[in-house]
């Protein structure tokens, strides 16, 4: 696979969850069989830079949890991504040899970040202000 950079520092976040995804009921009295699993993997410039796959630290009780956990998992790490990258912009930090491969440059702007979900209610709940 060749990956050939954008011209633009755009974040893009996708999201995904397994409930309980190693429980069966011949070890269903085992907590670590019914942990979901959390996945997600961020990309700038339309290139992975940070890709993450790991067990929730608690039993989620149903799909849509096992979603808003991976969620809230990769948005810390996504806000973490983005101020970085506000950060080494306002110092100039990216110097020539950086500048072509990532095509950032003084006035380059980071853009909003896109995050997808594939769970319905997952969604629903992030979009709702009022929780």
């Amino acid at each position: 696979m060749i990956l050939q950079p954008t011209h633009n520092f755009h974040l893009v976040m996708f999201v995904d969850a397994d409930f309980a995804g190693m429980w069966r009921h011949e070890n269903s009295k085992l907590r670590n069989f019914a942990l979901s699993h959390s996945r997600y993997i961020i990309t700038c410039c339309g290139c992975p830079i940070n890709w993450v796959s790991k067990l929730q630290p608690e039993v989620a009780v149903s799909t849509t949890e096992s979603e808003c956990v991976a969620l809230s998992m990769g948005s810390r790490e996504l806000i973490h991504l983005r101020c970085l990258v506000i950060e080494l912009h306002k110092h100039s930090l990216f110097s020539a040899p950086l500048e072509k491969p990532f095509f950032m440059t003084r006035t380059s702007t980071l853009e909003t970040s896109n995050i997808y979900e594939d769970n319905a209610s997952c969604v629903i709940l992030a979009h709702n202000e009022g929780t």
